[in-house]
């Protein structure tokens, strides 16, 4: 362990180390790394954000989930939104949601335009993460 903490808490660095024995000559155990290894160990929720390709004008996630909410058959939209969407932990989704952040419209996640900046993107407030969560 260093002062970063334990960076193989999962212990798969020994698995991935070839070792010997009479049955086979150079061994790795990849399968057993693989059912181990998990680069993030939290699972991504997609959300829309407000983005607005022109800050002079509105961002047209409004009007196209209006269009969805009328007509869910619409499926250029969804390819127009994809564009539009990010991915966040799914305990930050939760946490987000708890705090009013996130709106559900057409069966999607679109964060409200408070939490969103131009430059920096998804912006939550100072309550829902601390500093040492917002370090990966």
């Amino acid at each position: 362990m260093n002062a970063r903490g334990n960076r193989d808490k999962h212990e798969i660095l020994p698995l991935l180390k070839a070792s010997q024995s009479p049955d086979a000559p150079l061994a790795i155990q990849f399968r057993t790394a693989a059912k181990k290894f998990r680069l993030i160990d939290d699972t991504g929720v997609s959300i829309i954000v407000p983005y607005t390709p022109d800050p002079e004008s509105p961002s047209p996630v409004d009007a196209w989930i209006g269009q969805l909410e009328n007509d869910a058959s619409q499926k250029w939209i969804y390819k127009k939104l994809q564009r539009y969407t990010v991915t966040i932990p799914e305990s930050l989704t939760k946490a987000f949601q708890a705090s009013g952040c996130l709106d559900t419209r057409a069966g999607q996640f679109i964060l409200l335009e408070p939490y969103y900046h131009s430059v920096w993107g998804v912006d939550s407030p100072d309550t829902l993460i601390s500093a040492e969560k917002s370090v990966i």
